[in-house]
């Protein structure tokens, strides 16, 4: 179970590659695309990528192993968690999420500082809920 759920938290090998949290956000654009509109499943992919963080947290010997990338997962899909379906939307909460989690600015450092596994998920999350902020802020100035 443990091998099982580390396989997850890194989707396969793509944690172990360079920049793999953008090559993870990468991947999850396209089911965040079709899921942000529901509450049920974008809270069901959260959960389950949280659980087997978790889970297999313990596995990594590092405080914020770059390997896990489900954290990305979750961050990403609070980011674009109810935004309107535009693509220039998505490309745009792609690119503030990446850069609001690779910068850790606007206090998001502070948050990744908490023990264990809660620092590396919130600190995904608070980025993830920046970027949704400044999306919805961007298509209420320009829509």
């Amino acid at each position: 179970m443990q091998n099982f759920c580390k396989k997850i938290v890194t989707l396969g090998h793509l944690g172990y590659l360079a920049g793999s949290g953008t090559w993870a956000t990468a991947c999850t654009l396209p089911v965040v695309w079709f899921i942000s509109s529901s509450f049920t499943l974008s809270i069901l992919l959260g959960v389950f990528f949280l659980g087997a963080t978790v889970y297999s947290f313990p596995l990594f010997k590092e405080h914020d192993p770059s390997e896990i990338v489900a954290d990305e997962i979750i961050g990403f899909t609070c980011a674009m968690f109810g935004i309107a379906r535009l693509g220039w939307v998505y490309l745009l909460g792609f690119l503030l999420f990446r850069l609001l989690d690779i910068t850790k600015t606007c206090g998001i450092h502070r948050v990744e500082k908490l023990p264990g596994v809660t620092g590396v998920v919130m600190d995904d999350v608070v980025a993830g809920l920046y970027t949704n902020l400044l999306l919805r802020l961007c298509l209420w100035l320009f829509l």
